[in-house]
Parts: structure tokens; sequence; C-alpha cells
């Protein structure tokens, strides 16, 4: 029995020790890149970074990477002033002294910042050390700025020093050709930049250096000096940027320094877009145009014309818009009885309680909203001739507010060669001096057209002395002319400032008029010898036998449109005449004659064109050749248009 206990202890005893033996052989496994995933900083973190050590903030995050071999290195405060640089693609490699350890290289080229960052280090016993080390990379030049300009488009945050809060919005940014296209360099522009509620304008920095890295197309500028107005005053700041274009989107940091050292922080991520910068109605149409007479388009204006006593049924009209691709309208509003009203697009428009000069305003915005424009539509009303008979001691007759001997009264809605002898009244001639001043045309003379003691309206024709003014030649002779239109001087061609016509809806059967005439003693001819303005001969010649006589015309002639209209240089020759009246017989009447003539129609007259209709009343029938008697004197008691 003894023996079997002795037995049985050695063999629990030599269980024991192979057990023993067995446990202290076992190999130590190798570290996986699982094991070493944690953030090292302190005393966790013994790190160089170009062979000096990093602040007290810096740390390392070792994350996951892309596959079981590698890691990715997050530096936080160590790497080119960035808050956090990412290595990516760390080697992990486990290897060993007398135990096992893991062992980090990798490297990283960042064309943004301009830097290839290198690690190298070993995490053992749960403490990094690290080697970083970091390499500037240099830009080149580039040629191919072009392909950089576009507009940018994301969001825009704004804050400023000192101040609680930050700015968010939605903005542009332009990059456009340099000054004088130079090469490496870009145009930064950003339209109608709003802080705080204040506009303070475009903000435009041009010749901004331009490098490429690789795929990345880098910029920055300091100290840039720049003028920004807003509120009225021109701000003198600094602006610092920096940014790049990579793939088509911009990323872009700019710093506004002002006088008072108060920083505007701009920071702004965008990609390219391709939107339409055409803010514009390209068609106005009606859905009634019945009542509308005339439209013309110039540019931004459009003009309707009404005549004057259209029923207000029939100038309920609703305008129908086409806009440029992206455009749209941001307000439409009405002007009318001295207010703005605001109008719906789909709404009919009113026109009947419009006076003339009222207007339509649509406020429109392209498909970038840095581009807007407004388009008006303009109320012509065209005066309706209730009755054409113009009896001139009864027609209220304007006074011209001048100082004599400038003063003149002119019959209330007909032309005038007035202005042309006021000019000519203040215009003294070559041979004029100070102790004898000589004018063109005498100030002592009454002007061509004047009102007489009964009323009636007086014409006259002038010695005006003659010259070259250089612009336009005096006349010896200027005939006095009084017309339905308006006078605008023309001093390339004297005779373009009569401008005859007004717009005639009836269509004209005959003309009446009550006048007498005296021509003036002798009769002469202006010669202009020579071609060079300003040297050109201007002499007075005499024709022998020759007797004044006067001119009453009236004429209908066709327009495209209610602005076109005939002159002293085509009224008597144009294609456009439809018919004329013309008194037949010009010479001396001593007592108030009474002559009827009917119209003489050279085309057919056709209701559904448009016409103008003038009468004009001359001194000497052929003032408009610059001859004539001065002298001369028509005096009109009335005139008369029968219509059908």
């Amino acid at each position: 029995m003894k023996r079997s206990l002795l037995y049985l202890f050695a063999v629990l005893c030599t269980c024991s020790f192979f057990t023993a033996c067995s446990d202290d052989d076992e190999p130590e496994q190798p570290p996986t890149a699982a094991k070493i995933l944690a953030t090292y900083s302190a005393d966790k973190l013994a790190a160089t970074v170009d062979g000096r050590q990093p602040g007290d903030n810096a740390r390392v995050e070792i994350a996951e990477g892309a596959d079981a071999s590698t890691v990715d290195l997050k530096l936080f405060n160590m790497v080119g002033g960035q808050e956090e640089f990412t290595v990516t693609g760390v080697t992990f490699e486990a290897a060993t002294k007398s135990a096992y350890y893991s062992k980090l290289t990798g490297e990283t080229t960042d064309n943004v910042l301009g830097l290839k960052v290198a690690v190298k280090g070993t995490v053992d016993e749960g403490v990094l050390a690290l080697t970083v080390t970091t390499e500037t990379i240099e830009g080149e030049p580039i040629t191919d700025a072009g392909t950089l300009f576009s507009t940018y488009k994301g969001d825009m945050n704004v804050a400023v020093s000192g101040l609680p809060g930050t700015e968010s919005s939605e903005q542009r940014i332009y990059v456009m050709e340099a000054r004088k296209a130079k090469e490496s360099k870009i145009k930064l522009q950003i339209k109608n930049f709003t802080f705080s509620g204040q506009e303070i304008g475009t903000i435009s920095l041009d010749t901004i250096p331009v490098l490429r890295r690789g795929d990345v197309y880098a910029f920055e500028a300091a100290d840039r000096p720049l003028s920004i107005r807003t509120a009225g005053q021109t701000l003198r700041v600094k602006v610092n940027l920096s940014g790049h274009i990579r793939n088509g989107g911009m990323t872009l940091k700019l710093d506004i320094v002002t006088e008072a050292m108060l920083t505007v922080k701009i920071d702004f991520k965008g990609v390219s877009v391709k939107e339409s910068t055409t803010a514009a109605i390209t068609k106005i149409e009606f859905d009634n145009n019945a009542a509308i007479v005339d439209t013309l388009t110039n540019r931004r204006n459009h003009y309707i014309t009404f005549w004057d006593d259209t029923p207000a049924e029939k100038m309920r009209i609703t305008p129908k818009l086409t806009l440029a691709e992206g455009a749209s309208i941001t307000a439409s509003t009405a002007y009318y009885n001295g207010q703005n009203n605001p109008i719906r697009l789909d709404e009919a428009i009113d026109f009947s309680k419009f006076a003339d000069g009222d207007y339509v305003k649509y406020s429109v915005q392209a498909q970038d909203p840095s581009f807007t424009a407004n388009y008006f539509i303009y109320v012509k009303l065209l005066k309706s001739i209730a009755s054409t008979k113009y009896d001139f001691a009864r027609l209220e007759w304007i006074s011209n507010e001048q100082p004599v001997p400038f003063a003149y009264d002119e019959p209330a809605g007909w032309g005038t060669s007035n202005g042309a002898a006021t000019f000519l009244k203040i215009t003294e001639t070559p041979n004029s001096t100070e102790q004898n001043p000589i004018y063109y045309y005498d100030r002592h003379l009454p002007f061509p057209i004047s009102r007489t003691s009964e009323g009636y309206a007086k014409i006259i024709t002038a010695d005006t002395k003659g010259g070259d003014m250089y612009l336009a030649v005096v006349p010896v002779v200027t005939a006095g002319t009084l017309f339905l239109g308006t006078f605008e001087v023309s001093l390339d061609n004297t005779l373009k400032s009569t401008r005859f016509g007004v717009p005639y809806k009836k269509k004209p059967l005959s003309f009446k008029m009550d006048y007498k005439y005296a021509p003036g003693p002798t009769y002469y001819k202006t010669i202009v010898e020579g071609t060079v303005k300003g040297e050109r001969s201007v002499t007075k010649q005499e024709v022998p036998g020759a007797q004044d006589r006067c001119s009453i015309n009236a004429v209908l002639y066709e327009v495209s449109d209610y602005e076109e209209t005939l002159d002293g240089t085509n009224i008597n020759t144009s294609d456009k005449i439809a018919a004329v009246a013309s008194l037949p017989d010009g010479s001396a009447k001593a007592d108030f004659t009474a002559d009827e003539v009917s119209f003489n129609y050279i085309k057919e007259y056709d209701p559904a064109k448009k016409y103008k209709l003038t009468i004009v009343c001359s001194s000497s029938a052929k003032g408009d050749s610059f001859e004539g008697a001065p002298g001369s004197e028509l005096i009109i008691r009335s005139l008369e248009v029968v219509n059908e």
C-alpha cells in the first residue's frame, strides 16, 4: 500500500514538471495593425518634425488603413501649420528585437499645401516614436490659365474679427482673364458682395499668380491694396488670399484688413458651373394688340402707342414676355397716377389709367443672379385731332421765356424756325468788332414767326448776312417757316432741323387757307463756293426781275412707325409722300384771300397704314434753296384740312 502511494506521487510530480516546461517555451504572438489603432499624445508620443519637437498640443491618431497591411496617420498640429494632416497608406510591419514591436513607414504628397510628408516610426509598449520630415513642392508656371476661367458657385462663410457669429450664403466667384492676359495669372471677382445687410459692391483682384502642382492650380497674394466703395465712402483695405482650383472645384480663403485693423474673413468652397449671365427680355408681345397703333423697341425700352381717344375697354392688355434662357422676372410694377403699383405677370394691365410717359417696369435676373437688368414698357399717347381747323386768333400761343431780344411767341402744337433765329441772334459774324458787333440775324428784326395785333400768324424772310460757321453754312436769305411738327436744331444740316408732321388717322380731301402776302423788294439767292468747312465763300447774288412767292402746302406721307419723320431735305421729294395739297398761286395778295384746293393722291390711301400729316407755310417758296426776298411777309388767318 505504501509503495503504491509513493508511485502515484512520483507520477504527479513528473506530469507537473513537463507541464511547466511546455508553458515556458510557447512563442510570442506578432502584433497586428488593429492592435495599434489609437491616439498617441503626451508621454505616449515621442516625435520630431524636421528634427524639432512639435508643440505640447501635438498628437497622432493611427487609423485603419485601406487593408490589413496599412494604416493612416492623422497628424494634429504638427505639419505646415495645419490643424490636421493625414498620411495615408502607411506600411505596417511587425518587427522584432528581443520582442515584437510595430514598425511604420510611409509618405504623402499634398499638392494643395505644396508639401511632401514622410513618416517613419515604431509603436513599442504603447508608445509611438515618430520621425516626420517635410519637403516643399515648388509649383510650375502655367500657360493654360484659360482652362480655369469659369464661375464657381458654392457656400461662402464670412466672419469679422472680434465679432461673434458667421454669415453663410450662396455666392459666386468669377475667374477671368488677367489684365493684359499675362501668363500664369488670373483675375478673381466677387460681384455684389453684401455683409450684414450692407452692400460692399464688387471685389476685384487682378493679376493673381497661379502655379501648378500636379492636378492642383494654386494661387495666393499678400497685402494687396484694394479700394472698396460702400455706404457712399471709399474704404482702402489690404487683401490676403490663398486658394486652389482642382478638378473643377475651388477653395478660397480671403482676408480683408481695414485701416482700423478690422479683418473680414471669407471662406469659400464651390464648383464650376455653367450659368447664363443674360438678364434679358428677348421679346414682348401682347394678347390683344388691336388698340396698339405702333410699337418700337430701343434696347431695354419698349414703346407702345395708343390714340388718346381709344376706349378704355380696349386698353386692357396682357404683355407676353419671352425671357433669355434661365432668366426670370423678380419684380414687376406699373407706374401711373404718380405712383408704383405692383402687378402680376399673368394679369391684364389697364393702360387707360396711364398718362403719356407712364410705364411698366420689369426687373430681370439672369440664371446667374449677379446679373440683373430693368426693362420698361413706355406708353405714348397720340393726340387725336378732333378738328383740323386752325384759327390762329383763337389758338393758344406759347411764350418762350427768354430775355429780349430773344423772347418770342409761337402757336401751340406748331413748329417754327424761331429756334434757329435765336441761335443766329447770339452768333456774331467774322467781321464783327467790339465797338460794332454784327450778328447773323439782325437783333432789331422780329423773329421769323410772330403774332400780329389781331392774333394772326406772321411769317417773314430775313437778311441773315451769310457766312461759313464750319458746321453749317448761314445763308444770305433765311425764310421763316411755320409747320405742323417740331423744330430741333441740326448744325450738320440746317434743313434737317424742321421735323415735319403729326400722326394722322383720317383721309384728307381738301385744304383751305385764308392768308395775305407781300413779297420783299429785292430777290437774292445764296452762292456757296468751296467745299472745305470753315473756308467756304458765302455771297449774296441778286436775281434781277425775280419776285418772291410764298408757299402753303399740306402733305400726307406714310411712315413705318410714328418716330419716323420727313424734314426740310426731303419733304418735297420723298417716295413716302401719299398726297399733297398746295397753294396754286403764291404771288402777292394785298387783302386776305380764301383758297381751297383738293389733295392730289400720288398713292392710294390705305387705312391699315400709318400716316403723318404736315402743313408747311413759308414766306419764300424757295427758302429751302436759300433764295428769297428779305422783307417778304406772309400773314395767315386760318388753315383747315377737310377729311373724308
